[in-house]
């Protein structure tokens, strides 16, 4: 089922919620075209924070993405679309720069594979495809944790958030879910908050690349609400209540957008059940 399908259906549903983006008619193409223009300002700070050696990552990250997109273009007969640049550039910043390149090809190849084409490409996936190779990176490179994102990376992450938001590409209520989820559950596990910023530069990074993806996120109103409680919440909770590294960032993302459709049928079979209360 793709964005524009999917939508569609979501309007029938009434007040839920409408159907990604989150107020736009923007197709795919547009989406990604967004998502690029919102990475930019962190890809600026990531050149100027690790130099040349970032391209090399970069450079990797964007042969294997365009390749894999390219073999399944061919093999599906459909125009080529290079939309594998919006994880490639949310890996580079994320991944550490010291990562073997094989290691960077390697997470990649999984992330745009398996997160995304092998279920017709993007926007008929369920899980955000940069998350995914993360999170591969993650388990299977374990002595290699992610890179930890600076304070002008954190600031960097501003004005995108604000495009994408204006775009209608993210949910206000996954944003406030999220900030709000963070903080109880920092406050019940550890009575304060997580300190630095450090910690959250990279909590802002993960929510508004990561978690807030409208493809990987939930799509109805109540279901937003609880899927950013959830990966706020979570984050917190596998931080200990102190500091959550990106490694946490990009578990609690992971898991918060597993449980995503979940939570969207939960809310669809309640709001049903209620109906049929009223009219049974």
């Amino acid at each position: 089922m793709d964005l524009i399908t999917f939508r569609n259906k979501n309007e029938q549903s009434g007040s839920l919620g409408t159907m990604l983006p989150v107020r736009s008619a923007a197709g795919v193409r547009s989406l990604s075209v967004l998502e690029f223009a919102a990475l930019l300002p962190p890809a600026g700070v990531a050149v100027f924070e690790r130099g040349i050696g970032w391209f090399w990552i970069l450079f990797t990250a964007t042969l294997v993405a365009l390749l894999w997109q390219r073999i399944f273009a061919e093999m599906r007969r459909r125009p080529f679309n290079p939309d594998g640049l919006i994880p490639v550039i949310a890996c580079s910043i994320i991944l550490p720069a010291t990562a073997p390149l094989w290691h960077v090809a390697l997470s990649l190849s999984f992330g745009i594979v398996v997160g995304q084409e092998i279920y017709g490409g993007r926007g008929r996936n369920f899980l955000n495809t940069a998350t995914v190779a993360l999170a591969f990176f993650i388990f299977s490179f374990p002595g290699k944790p992610l890179e930890e994102l600076s304070p002008a990376m954190g600031l960097s992450v501003i004005p995108g958030a604000l495009l994408i938001f204006a775009g209608g590409l993210i949910s206000w209520r996954v944003m406030i879910g999220a900030a709000v989820g963070l903080l109880l559950t920092s406050l019940a596990i550890a009575a304060g908050l997580p300190a630095g910023a450090t910690s959250l530069a990279g909590f802002a990074f993960g929510l508004v690349f990561l978690a807030a993806d409208p493809i990987a996120a939930a799509s109805t109103n109540p279901g937003r609400w609880i899927y950013g409680l959830v990966f706020g919440g979570v984050a917190a909770l596998l931080a200990g209540g102190g500091a959550p590294s990106m490694d946490v960032v990009v578990s609690a993302a992971l898991l918060s957008s597993i449980l995503a459709p979940l939570v969207d049928n939960g809310v669809l079979a309640l709001k049903t059940y209620h109906r049929e209360r009223r009219h049974g």
